[in-house]
């Protein structure tokens, strides 16, 4: 398994290529957003689980702990995979779930303009 994370000027981003997403192989990762969340200001979040076909209900819980971090800080997580059951599933837990890393990067940026465009009009 191979986890990784990329910081760009925008947001911040984890990879992991773990087919089954339980606490056992996701503790490291989540762990390492949790210390970023806690410890730096980045406030947008990508985590691609694209490999993924197995999502467990702790990793989802550590999950909405990282979004509801975030979103205290006017920030976002946005999680990547394609799957149309993960999307139900990321929806009934109130977590944003996008198909592509794409999709997810033109996300933040519609969301950085969006509050921008909120400043300048106060």
């Amino acid at each position: 398994m191979t986890d990784s994370i990329d910081k760009t000027e925008h947001y911040l981003k984890f990879t992991t290529t773990a087919s089954k997403l339980d606490l056992e192989h996701m503790q490291g990762l989540l762990n390492k957003a949790q210390n970023e969340l806690d410890q730096t200001d980045w406030i947008y979040f990508i985590f691609d689980i694209s490999q993924a076909s197995q999502i467990d209900a702790d990793t989802i819980i550590s999950l909405q702990d990282i979004n509801d971090g975030l979103l205290a800080k006017n920030g976002l997580l946005i999680c990547v995979h394609e799957s149309s059951e993960m999307m139900a599933m990321f929806e009934e837990n109130q977590l944003l779930l996008l198909p592509t890393e794409s999709e997810a990067i033109e996300y933040i940026y519609m969301d950085q303009l969006e509050k921008q465009f909120l400043e300048d009009s106060e």
